[in-house]
C-alpha cells in the first residue's frame, strides 16, 4: 500500500476543511434557510424511523441479537426519546436529566406514537428556529454550532436506525427500502 505523504495529506485536509466552511452559514436570513433546507430531509428521517418500527411485528420487539445488545424496542424507543431530548439541549439550551421510558413496559402502537410525536415536536424546533450560527456545547465539553449541532442529532438516530433496520433483516423480514430525500 503507497503511504499519502504530508504534502497531499495537506491539501486533502485544507480542500475538506474549505467545503466544511463553505457550509457555514451567517445572519437570520441563510439561517432561516437552513431551517427551511433542513426541515424536509428531519421529515425523510422521520419516515424513515417510523417505516422501520412499522416493519418489525409487535411481538419482534424485544428480539435482540446478542445478550449485550438493546432489544429492537429499545433501539426505536432512544431514537424517538433522545430526537427531542438531544434537540431540546443542543438547539433550545434546555437542560434536563435523562429519562428514557423504558420500551419492555411499552406497546409497538406506544412506541410507535412517540416516534412520530417527537419527530414532529423537532420539525417545530427546526422551524422556529433562527440563530443556527449560534453555539451550543456538546456532551464532551467542544463547542459548535447548533447547524452543526443538528447534523449531529442526525448523524446519531441514523446510527440507531440502521442498528433496528438490521434486527429486521435478521429476522427474516425484507426491511423497508432507504428513501432518499
Amino acid at each position: 500500500m503507497k503511504k499519502i505523504t504530508l504534502p497531499i495529506l495537506s491539501i486533502v485536509t485544507l480542500l475538506g476543511l474549505t467545503l466544511l466552511l463553505s457550509f457555514n452559514t451567517s445572519g437570520p436570513e441563510k439561517s432561516s434557510s437552513f431551517s427551511e433546507g433542513y426541515l424536509p430531509i428531519w421529515t425523510s428521517a422521520k419516515d424513515q424511523a417510523l417505516a422501520v418500527a412499522n416493519a418489525m411485528p409487535a411481538d419482534k420487539y424485544d428480539y435482540k441479537p446478542t445478550e449485550v445488545s438493546k432489544t429492537f424496542g429499545e433501539q426505536m424507543t432512544h431514537i424517538a426519546y433522545t430526537s427531542l431530548w438531544v434537540t431540546e439541549m443542543f438547539i433550545k439550551g434546555e437542560k434536563k436529566p435523562y429519562a428514557e421510558p423504558k420500551a419492555s413496559e411499552m406497546t409497538k402502537d406506544q412506541i410507535v406514537e412517540m416516534i412520530e410525536k417527537n419527530y414532529d415536536a423537532v420539525a417545530e424546533i427546526i422551524k422556529s428556529t433562527e440563530d443556527w450560527d449560534a453555539e451550543t456545547t456538546s456532551f464532551t465539553g467542544k463547542t459548535m454550532s447548533k447547524m452543526q449541532a443538528m447534523n449531529s442529532v442526525q448523524d446519531h438516530l441514523t446510527n440507531h436506525r440502521a442498528k433496528a433496520n438490521l434486527y429486521v433483516r435478521m429476522n427474516s423480514i425484507d426491511p423497508p427500502a432507504y428513501g432518499y430525500y
